[in-house]
């Protein structure tokens, strides 16, 4: 959640409202938190070893968990794809994105 706010304790900042560097901020939180939605082979793993080792993990919870693990393996990749295919230019060009070349990476 801070991803939004980093603009606000910059020291070189662009935008003057904190609505404005707030909204500037969305789109790569939203791009780095599906991004790093867990994949499957992990949690799979893990609920499994809560299931089988530990009294903790019921039928319904293994279940349910199999289901968020399958949901996020899905939709994580899917919505990367998505932002990357609407908003990937403005990402790039704005704060967060691509460094600008220096005079020597121009002159190559």
């Amino acid at each position: 959640m801070w991803l939004p706010l980093w603009p606000l304790f910059t020291r070189n900042r662009k935008a003057t409202s904190s609505g404005s560097v707030v909204k500037q901020g969305l789109w790569p939180a939203a791009l780095l938190g599906a991004a790093m939605v867990a994949r499957g082979e992990i949690g799979l793993l893990i609920v499994q070893i809560g299931y089988n080792q530990t009294s903790y993990v019921s039928d319904a919870g293994l279940n349910i968990a199999i289901w968020a693990v399958l949901l996020n393996t899905i939709v994580g990749p899917i919505f990367v794809g998505l932002l990357i295919k609407l908003k990937g230019e403005s990402l790039g060009r704005g704060p967060w994105g691509t460094q600008s070349p220096t005079e020597e990476e121009r002159a190559r």
